[in-house]
């Protein structure tokens, strides 16, 4: 019986250190913070896809994919950022000193 379950145990827990190491945290390069209904950039990290596509700290996410931030709830917000099955996300953006742009941030994925 110990025998058995010793060796249930250590499969169980070789199963899980598999599945974690090939597990990959993918981001955007940029920080958001939601505000009334803006969502708005709080933060861009240095050398991320995000700052090479041009985002500023102080930007305000107009549009996810086409759809407007405005319209849809934080939870979906999130969501519409980090799409399954893409790799990149294309922004509507607007600051003091543009009116709007495009641009499009590639996920930074590693494992």
């Amino acid at each position: 019986k110990r025998v058995v379950l010793s060796i249930l145990l250590l499969f169980a827990f070789l199963t899980g250190y598999a599945q974690n190491r090939s597990a990959s945290i993918c981001r955007l390069g940029f920080t958001y913070d939601i505000a009334k209904v803006q969502t708005v950039i709080t933060g861009v990290i240095p050398y991320s896809s995000a700052e090479l596509a041009g985002i500023k700290q102080g930007d305000i996410v107009e549009a996810i994919d086409g759809v407007q931030s405005a319209e849809v709830s934080p939870q979906e917000i999130a969501q519409l950022l980090n799409p399954a099955g893409k790799n990149e996300v294309i922004l509507t953006i607007s600051n003091l000193s543009i009116p709007t742009k495009q641009v499009m941030v590639k996920k930074d994925c590693k494992k």
